[in-house]
């Protein structure tokens, strides 16, 4: 009897150190795995400087649609910040047809709080209009990223990582 419970308990065991070794490899892998939205050159005609999405709305990401972030403060430049509260900050541009953008997201590869955006007011460069935006990510990993204005509708998959 008492071997049949020293089986059944090291069974449970290497059972439960299969499972947590399965989660822990996904964790590691899920940032490979994180299949990112594909820029390209003009996605909005006469708009060079935004690189995703269509005629109507678009924005400007980053190569790969990777956010590397740095901590606050860091001498080294990264396309997002690491705030003191944990928050993870980076600055976007959008390029609207018509009206502010309202900016949304959440999480892909896990569960957590959305993202919170604030977009600010119609603002002009050299090249043409768009809306400034500060997109604040409570957590590392695979995001979509959703955008609507004046009816037209916008989303992307980034990846956000130290």
């Amino acid at each position: 009897m008492a071997k049949l419970a020293l089986g059944v308990v090291l069974a449970g065991a290497v059972f439960a150190s299969a499972a947590t070794q399965q989660v822990a490899a996904r964790q590691a892998t899920g940032a490979e795995r994180c299949r990112v939205s594909n820029t390209s050159s003009h996605p909005a005609a006469k708009r060079p400087s935004f690189n995703f999405g269509n005629a109507r709305i678009a924005v400007d990401l980053p190569e790969g649609a990777r956010f590397a972030a740095v901590p606050d403060g860091s001498a080294r430049g990264g396309w997002a910040v690491i705030q003191k509260d944990g928050l993870i900050r980076t600055k976007l541009g959008w390029f609207t047809i018509r009206g502010t953008p309202r900016v949304t997201g959440r999480r892909v590869d896990g569960t957590g709080r959305q993202l919170r955006s604030d977009v600010g007011p119609l603002s002009y460069s050299s090249s043409g209009p768009f809306y400034p935006s500060l997109l604040y990510f409570p957590s590392f990993g695979c995001w979509r990223v959703t955008a609507a204005a004046g009816g037209a509708h916008l989303s992307a998959i980034v990846n956000v990582t130290r």
